[in-house]
This record gives structure tokens, C-alpha cells and sequence, in this order.
């Protein structure tokens, strides 16, 4: 059993990274199950080898550098249209030998000319990208799990040249010593809203002491029971409640009445869970293993393990001036980076330090507020002083860190609106929670949160809302959002400074946030947000999500202005948004996750806000799929439905949605002071943490049965978190398969933000629950 508190130390509280064997992750689990039947398909010593770095991108990357790496060495082996249908699992044993090479890792691609397509036209199914330790012999495995392979045609193996730090290794060296098929006796479903026989799904980290507590099975019995670990005696007796979801047989077990602090299993049918906890502190451990995750991810920072000082030589050039744009988080499983999610990820970590529970927490207080602090540094030196800051990199591998060379990466810079006001509301947030203790780095960032809001204002009043570049994370955000921005960043800058222009900003911009509510009460779409006052679209996400803007707009305006009016009408739209809320969420599965919303069949014609949110699709050759995926969800009525999952494509995964609604319904709860919001927020973080149809925790290193994640450059870190769960097709299931690949498995500090997000929102309203009802 792992001592945390003790690893905790040997990182000087996460100054180098978490390292150490993750017992109960899925793959442990599955290494334990009986192989029935065995076929070799390769043994021998099969050597490659290659540069990491090579004088030139290969043919068909980016000229520019952007997204680009040095292509990969590899190995294939060809088949004959050869069914595999009967083996669940292909397994591999490679030696790695790649001396200075922190991360190195394998491509394994399979190519199926059957009935369905292998690969897909997006890349996302039959690629599985794993990392792999250097200087030793690797045994993996992939679950094929629904993965066609019915007429298989090639098995590739490739291992990326991802370029190289100053003192980094040359060469990558890999040996091939054994590849075959296995059939296992329990082969490992990957699609459904249950993925097992039998199966109990709980939250595996564990449940806060008030609130709602919940788990799902598919056992039919008349009770179920939760046990101490103590004393092996029961402490709580319920019935399993019956509920048919999408034509799948579930029960719900709540036993959201036991407020006690302790150690708990579940018990139905002489089934029973392994031992979780019910405490205030329940996620404790998770939120260091967040910060584990965030710091792993650091850009321009040795981190100890995986790289050097990294990307000095990415940079921004605007009227003849350059700037390093290195700092802040790394975005993904990739290296790129986004100021947008270094800015949400910052504010993040300041609040939750400032919460509750959190505040009374000591040294997790000030490594949350350390940790933000580095992200605010990142947002205050990448502006040219001007209004144009530094917004994003497209970056896919490691650089020398010599400027004017061939491997630099360029970064996208601009003044647009948004990108500004969402950088100087974070700023404003920053100066009030470090006006104690920081003096001088509060009035820097009370300064400059002002100086971006002026230039952000300035120019959405000019120029409106202008189209972002293609490939930032704001992409798909809409006026109203934009407008909430610049209500929330004002509120903000008012409340530092008392200046009634900045409450006269809030004021009116709240005014233009209502005006895109959907008023008609005979809709489902009722007391919704469109992205604009048009009311033409509804504010959908695919997989990037900032579904509670609106309602912290309002949240914000309310405390800004004085006006008695005004403030009665920002609380009605609450209340109703907090309705359409309800709606989504009394129609949700029993496992608890928000759905992505209520849909109308005439989006399906809106050309322009789909190519804003479905990025790398092409709107004509998808029309047809975007219905077919309205009609798999929930028919509402009049060209209603209601979807689990979204509206997607390309971009696939979850958590951001799921968890924006989450942040969403906690903001209604604190300002209504009503407790079942908070409870739709805390199934959120359940959901992440292992309450879910794939019966896994998706914050790898937390709770049981979690997965290894597409983290090819930085390396698995404990406690990533990944873009999400996702479907398959056109279907509006769950579908998360064990094949490691972008996006649905790329960890995400996007998640990991949004997470931290809800917990806030779930502790400040700690005062709620220990009322009995509403508040």
C-alpha cells in the first residue's frame, strides 16, 4: 500500500514529479486475467533505429514548423484480409534503448479493409500511442475491446522522432522482441452504459461527507447495504431503485443519508466494493495529484525526469520585437500551448486556495497558490505592452532552445477581444487574493488587468467579435460569452477599485447576457443561452466547453450593480437558466453525468456556427451525421432532442462539457443558496473519479481502474486527466476504448482546470448542505 503523505515529502510537496507504481490501474487489473488462447505473430530481435532530429520536416508537415515533427522510424507487417474477430488482445514486448531521452514511446496502427475502416477518416480508432520506459524491456498490451478487425491488412509499429533538447540524446534505438494475439477468458468491453456483469460503479476516490452520494449497478436485489471497514458492520441499509436508461436495466443505490466520516465498502448480493471513503476531505489527495499534473506540464521549467528548460526558442514576434513564449502549462498530451487554458487554469488554483476547506489546509493552500502564481507570471510577460499578447503555439516536440535556427517555433499573436478580457479577468481575481500577502504583485496585476481590459473593451466595442485563429481554444466562443467576459472582468476591476465605470460596464453587458436567454416557456430550450441575440444557435460544445459563463456573468453583475430592478431581473435569469439545468439534468443517466444539451434540428443547417465548433470537419459531408446524431438522442418534440453526449466529430471527449455544466450548476446553487445544484456539480467530479459506465477512474494515479492516457511527449503523469469519454459513430452511448489516442484519451490541463473549477464551486457552497432543504 502506497504511503502518499510519505511520496508527497519525497517531492517536496510536488517540486519534481510524483513517480511510482500504480497498483490498481486497469492495466494491473487485466494483467491478472487468464490468456486462453495464444498466437505469435512475430519473435525474433527486429532492431530500428533513427535520429531524433533530422536536417528537415518530412514531406506533408507544416513548412512553418507549426504542429510539426521529424516523422517516425518504423517496422510493418503485412497480412492477408486476416480475421482476427477471435482475439480480444494484441501484445508486445519491446526493449528500449535511447540514451538521453526522457519519453520515449511506440505507435502501434493496425489497417482493416473490412466492412468498417480501419483507421477512420479522422485517425481516432485502430492508432494506440503508448509510453515506454527507457533502458529496459517493455511488456504492454492493447484491449482491442469493439475495434474492427475482421480483414486485417498491416500491423505497424513506429517510434516518433520528436526532435531534441541542447543536451539531449541523438538517437533512438528500439528492438522488437515479440508481438502475438491473445484471447483472454474475460475480454474488456469498451461501448454501453455498463461495461461489465455484475458490476458496482462508485466514485472509486470517494464521497463528501454531505450532499449526494450515489452508485450504479446492474444486480437485481431487494437491498444493498454500506459496510465500515472498521468494523465490518453495516451503517446504512437502502433499495436499489430501478431505472431503465436507454433501454439498459440499471439500479441506483443512494445512500446520500449517511453523513458519516469513515471508511465504507458497498454491499449488494454478497458483492462487494473495494473500501472508499465518506470525509470532507475526500478529494484531497486528488487535488495533489492535480497540481502533480499541472506541474508535470510546466513549459520553461526543468521538471526532473522529462525535460530540460524547455521551448526558450518558441517565440512571438509583433512590430519588430520578439518574446520567448515560454511559461505557463503545457496544453496537452502534446506540447502546444493555449494562454486561454494557462489563464482558466491559474484562476482555478487561486480560488479553490481561497475555498472553504481548502483554506483551512495549509500547505496545499500555498502549493495551490504557488502553483497559480507560476501560470499568472506566464499571463503578465507574454504581452508586447500594446493590447497584442501572445495566445498560442502549435508545438508537437522538443527544440534546442537556440533562436533563429531551423526548429524554432513561431507563436500565434493578436489583440482580439476575448483572448484580452479573459486575461485580465484572471489578472483582477489574482490582485484582490494576493492583496495580503503580495502587495506589490497585486497592484502589478490589478495595473495590467485594467490596461487589458481597456484594450479589450476598446476593441470589441470598435471591431465586435472577431474571429479567432483557427487552432486557439477560444475558437468556438460566441458573443454572449464574449459579452459575459467583459461583465465578469468589470465586476472584477470594480470590486478592486470602486470606480463606477467599471460598474456601468458590468451593467450593461450583463443587460446584453439576458438578452440572449431563450424566454418562451413552451420550449425545452427554456431560460438556455444562444450565442447571440439573434437567438438563431444555441451555445453547444464539442469538446472544448465554457458553458457557465453566462451565469457567472451574472453571478458577477449582481454584486456590481446597485439597482434594484436590475437586480431582480439577473436573479430571474438564474432561475431560469437553473431550470433548463434541471431539465438536462432529471433527464440524465443514472450514473449522474450533465448532458451536452437540447438540441434543434435546424442547427444542422448552420454552416457558420458549425465550422466554429467542429473544427477539421467538413460541414456538407457531415450534414447528414449531424442529424442522424440529433435523432439518436432524446426526441423532445418539434425538432428537439436532447443529446448525452454532443453533437461531434473529429474532436471527441467529454469532461470539459460535463463538467463546465457542473461549474454551471454550482454557480446557480451558491447564488440561489439552493442545494440540488450542487449536488448535479458534485456528480461531476464522481463521474471523473470512477462512478461511470467504464467502471474507471479517468484521473490516472486516484482511486482504482484507471487507464493508461495519450501523454506521448511529457509521459504519464499522476493525476492527468483526459478530453473525455466519448461516443462511437453516430450513436449517443459511451464508448471509451482502451486503444491509447487523441483526443478522447489526450490528458488535457483543460479538464484538470474545469475540475478544480467544480470542486470550488462545490465547497463554497459547503454552507448550503449543512442546512436541511433549500437554503
Amino acid at each position: 500500500m502506497i504511503d502518499f503523505e510519505e511520496k508527497l515529502k519525497e517531492t517536496l510537496f510536488i517540486h519534481e514529479p510524483l513517480d511510482y507504481v500504480c497498483e490498481e490501474s486497469f492495466e494491473t487489473f487485466r494483467k491478472k486475467i487468464e490468456i486462453k488462447k495464444k498466437r505469435i505473430l512475430f519473435k525474433g530481435k527486429k532492431l530500428i533505429k533513427g535520429k531524433t532530429k533530422t536536417v528537415c520536416f518530412p514531406e506533408g508537415m507544416p513548412a512553418d514548423g507549426d504542429y510539426a515533427y521529424y516523422g517516425d522510424v518504423k517496422c510493418e507487417f503485412d497480412f492477408d484480409h486476416e480475421d482476427w474477430s477471435e482475439y480480444d488482445r494484441l501484445s508486445y514486448v519491446i526493449e528500449v534503448m535511447c540514451d538521453g531521452v526522457y519519453v520515449p514511446g511506440v505507435t502501434v496502427g493496425f489497417v482493416n479493409e473490412g466492412k468498417e475502416k480501419v483507421p477512420d477518416k479522422y485517425f481516432r480508432e485502430g492508432c494506440h500511442m503508448a509510453v515506454l520506459s527507457n533502458h529496459c524491456i517493455n511488456h504492454q498490451f492493447i484491449e482491442l475491446g469493439s475495434m474492427a478487425r475482421d480483414e486485417i491488412c498491416r500491423l505497424t509499429f513506429a517510434f516518433r522522432q520528436n526532435g531534441r533538447e541542447m543536451s539531449g540524446g541523438e538517437e533512438i534505438k528500439y528492438r522488437i522482441l515479440e508481438i502475438s494475439l491473445e484471447k483472454t477468458a474475460s475480454p474488456a468491453l469498451d461501448s454501453g452504459w455498463a461495461t461489465e456483469n455484475s458490476f458496482i460503479s462508485y466514485a472509486t476516490t470517494g464521497y463528501l461527507k454531505k450532499g449526494i452520494k450515489t452508485a450504479v449497478t446492474d444486480i437485481e436485489s431487494d437491498k444493498f447495504y454500506i459496510v465500515s471497514d472498521d468494523t465490518l458492520t453495516s451503517v446504512f441499509e437502502g433499495k436499489p431503485k430501478k431505472e431503465v436508461f436507454y433501454d439498459k436495466k440499471l439500479f441506483l443505490l443512494d445512500f446520500s443519508g449517511l453523513e458519516l466520516s469513515g471508511r465504507f465498502h458497498i454491499v449488494i448480493d454478497k458483492k462487494r466494493t473495494p473500501m472508499f471513503v465518506i470525509d470532507d476531505g475526500a478529494m484531497d489527495n486528488a487535488v495533489w495529484k492535480c497540481i502533480n499534473f499541472l506541474f508535470t506540464e510546466r513549459c520553461g521549467y526543468p521538471v526532473p525526469g522529462r525535460h530540460g528548460t524547455c521551448h526558450m526558442d518558441v517565440y512571438a514576434e509583433h512590430n519588430g520585437v520578439r518574446l520567448p513564449y515560454c511559461g505557463g502549462w503545457h496544453d496537452a498530451g502534446d506540447l502546444s500551448q493555449q494562454t486561454a487554458h494557462t489563464a482558466e487554469g491559474a484562476a482555478a488554483l487561486i480560488e479553490l486556495a481561497f475555498c472553504g476547506h481548502f483554506e483551512k489546509k495549509g500547505l496545499l493552500k500555498k502549493r495551490l497558490l504557488e502553483e497559480g502564481r507560476w501560470g499568472i507570471d506566464f499571463l503578465l510577460r507574454t504581452r508586447f505592452g500594446d493590447g497584442f499578447r501572445a495566445t498560442s503555439a502549435g508545438l508537437v516536440r522538443w527544440t534546442d532552445g537556440l533562436l533563429s535556427n531551423e526548429d524554432d517555433v513561431p507563436a500565434r499573436s493578436h489583440d482580439h477581444a476575448v483572448d484580452n478580457l479573459l486575461c485580465a479577468a484572471v489578472l483582477a481575481r489574482a490582485a484582490e487574493v494576493f492583496s495580503d500577502s503580495d502587495k506589490d504583485f497585486s497592484l502589478i496585476c490589478k495595473n495590467t488587468a485594467i490596461a487589458d481590459f481597456k484594450t479589450g473593451i476598446d476593441k470589441y466595442e470598435k471591431c465586435g467579435m472577431e474571429l479567432p485563429c483557427f487552432w486557439e481554444h477560444t475558437y468556438g466562443i460566441g458573443i454572449s460569452q464574449c459579452e459575459a467576459l467583459v461583465a465578469i472582468c468589470a465586476s472584477g476591476i470594480y470590486k478592486l477599485t470602486g470606480e463606477k465605470k467599471y460598474a456601468e460596464y458590468a451593467k450593461k453587458y450583463v443587460k446584453r447576457v439576458i438578452a440572449c436567454q431563450e424566454r418562451d416557456k413552451s420550449l425545452p430550450t427554456y431560460g438556455a443561452f444562444y450565442r447571440d441575440r439573434t437567438k438563431k444557435a444555441l451555445i453547444h460544445s464539442a469538446h472544448q466547453s465554457r458553458e457557465y459563463l453566462c451565469v457567472l456573468a451574472l453571478s458577477k453583475g449582481y454584486e456590481a450593480t446597485d439597482e434594484p430592478d436590475l437586480k431582480k431581473k439577473i436573479k430571474e435569469s438564474v432561475r431560469l437558466y437553473g431550470k433548463y439545468l434541471k431539465l438536462l439534468f432529471e433527464n440524465s443517466s443514472p450514473y449522474g453525468m450533465f448532458p451536452a444539451g437540447v438540441y434543434h434540428i435546424g442547427e444542422a443547417d448552420d454552416k457558420d456556427t458549425f465550422e466554429r465548433i467542429h473544427l477539421q470537419a467538413d460541414f456538407d459531408t457531415e450534414k447528414e451525421h449531424y442529424i442522424n446524431q440529433l435523432r439518436a438522442g432524446k426526441d423532445l418534440g418539434n425538432g428537439y432532442y436532447l443529446r448525452q453526449f454532443p453533437v461531434w466529430f473529429s474532436f471527441r471527449g467529454n469532461g470539459a462539457i460535463h463538467l463546465s455544466f457542473g461549474r454551471a450548476a454550482g454557480i446557480v446553487g451558491n447564488f440561489l443558496g439552493e442545494r440540488e445544484y450542487l449536488d448535479m456539480a458534485a456528480e461531476q467530479l464522481y463521474w471523473i473519479n470512477g462512478k461511470n459506465p467504464s467502471l474507471q477512474s479517468l484521473q490516472y494515479g486516484e482511486g482504482r481502474n484507471y487507464a493508461s492516457q495519450y501523454a506521448p511527449l511529457p509521459g504519464e503523469m499522476i493525476g492527468e486527466m483526459p478530453v473525455g469519454i466519448q461516443t462511437k459513430g453516430d450513436l449517443d452511448e459511451p464508448y471509451y476504448p482502451y486503444l491509447i489516442n487523441a483526443t478522447y484519451k489526450e490528458v488535457w490541463t483543460s479538464v484538470a482546470n474545469r475540475w478544480l473549477m467544480v470542486l470550488k464551486e462545490v465547497f463554497e457552497g459547503k454552507d448550503t448542505y449543512d442546512q436541511s432543504g433549500n437554503g
